[in-house]
């Protein structure tokens, strides 16, 4: 993942932050916890990297709400006049779904 985004090992984080241990956390503190327990630090420091990525070039983050958290990266929201748009998803098992255009 780190490769779409254009990120080499060298701009990784050396460590994510801690997760919290009470149950208000976010949904995507919620899918980088499983992204870690499931893939190990590394890969859920090379996800937090590209996720980080694709809202600094202007896209967002909506994540899904069932038992395994996905992250929808969003390229625009519901308010636009066409609707919302993913053209990729990752799962906490860090499988990446890709909508075809």
């Amino acid at each position: 993942m780190a490769q779409l985004a254009g990120v080499t090992p060298e701009d990784l984080p050396e460590r994510l932050p801690r997760p919290r241990s009470d149950d208000d956390r976010s949904y995507g503190e919620r899918f980088i916890e499983q992204v870690t327990a499931l893939q190990g630090p590394a890969v859920a420091t090379a996800t937090h990297v590209v996720l980080d990525a694709w809202t600094t070039m202007g896209g967002s983050l909506s994540y899904g709400t069932g038992g395994e958290t996905s992250c929808f990266l969003m390229a625009r929201g519901k308010e636009h006049e066409l609707g919302n748009i993913w053209p990729a998803a990752i799962q906490g098992d860090c499988v990446v779904d890709r909508r075809a255009p």
